[in-house]
Parts: structure tokens; sequence; C-alpha cells
């Protein structure tokens, strides 16, 4: 059996879904001052909060959370891979077809896993402190391109623009034209 390049990880799991993000922010830190290895956190999502568990978490010191597409997990399920990526990994960062593959991936998987493949606008507005007013004008910016929402809202976190973007009359909305297609 071949050693793995990955670090040795010890992992946490709130399999119960039931800690509050000051648990695991005690939790975490105190094994961080006791053992000598990376950790990392998995969250269930009981009582909704394995977002603020697992930020709780890397601010600790974790190095590592666990997250899942559509939040996939036992009962409530897990950290949103999606909210992950909309809220840490995808600003200012350039996307061509990877936001189509993505939104193709989580699709097939609502499909097979019979899960409701929700919309991701609200929370894309949400990481980005945008209004109703907003999301609307993001709604209806994507529906005048024919750019599915969930697109159009992954394309403008990419972005790194800025709500004063979101003009109704369209006027700024180049983050929805995909890279190479001007």
């Amino acid at each position: 059996m071949s050693k793995s390049a990955e670090p040795d990880v010890l992992y946490v799991a709130d399999t119960c879904g039931a800690l509050l993000p000051d648990h695991v922010s005690r939790l975490i830190g105190s094994l961080k001052s006791t053992v000598e290895t990376e950790l990392g956190f998995h969250a269930h999502d009981f009582l909704t909060l394995a977002y603020a568990n697992s930020i709780a978490a890397v601010t600790a010191g974790a190095s590592y959370i666990d997250c899942s597409f559509l939040g996939l997990g036992r009962g409530a399920g897990n950290l949103q891979t999606e909210l992950a990526l909309i809220r840490h990994r995808l600003p200012n960062r350039q996307i061509t077809g990877e936001a189509a593959r993505f939104l193709e991936c989580r699709r097939e998987l609502a499909r097979i896993a019979g899960r409701e493949e929700r919309s991701l606008v609200s929370m894309a507005c949400g990481a980005l402190n945008l209004t109703p007013v907003e999301e609307t004008t993001l709604l209806k910016l994507a529906d005048a391109a024919k750019v599915p929402e969930s697109e159009a809202a992954l394309r403008f976190v990419a972005s790194g623009q800025d709500a004063g973007t979101l003009r109704a009359d369209g006027a700024g909305a180049g983050w929805l034209v995909p890279a190479g297609s001007r």
C-alpha cells in the first residue's frame, strides 16, 4: 500500500448537526492546541448552521471543510458546495465553460438523487449583499440575455462587479457574456 501524498488530517464531524458556532470554535481551538496535525470539519445542517459552523471551524484553525453538491448528506444534509464556492472561491475569478459544467453536474446529481435544484440567484445575492431590487434586476438581465439564472448568478459573482453594474437597462452587463464569445 502506498502512502498518500495528502497530509494527515483529523476530521471533526458534527454528525447530529447539533453544535453551535461557539461550540465548534472551542472544540477546534482546543484540538488545535493539543494535536500536531491539520484539522478538518464536517458539518451537518440540521439547525441550518453548517455554513456558520464551518466558518467558525476555519476561524479557529481548521484547514479543511467538507461540503457536498446540493448539500446532499444524511438527514438535513451537509454544507452546500455551491455556498462555499459562491462566497469564498468564485469572486474575482475568470470562469468560462466552468459555470456551465458545474451547473450540469449539479443538475444531473439533483435528477439522480431526486432532489430539487434550486436557483443560485438568491444565494449569490446574499453573498454579495444585494437587495431584492438588485436580485430582480439580475433575473431580468439573465432572461434578456437568454442565460440560465444560476449561470448568470455564478458569472456575476465571478466577475467581481459591484451592484452598480446591475442596471435594469443592461448597461455594464459584460459579465453576462462568456469569455471568448465577445
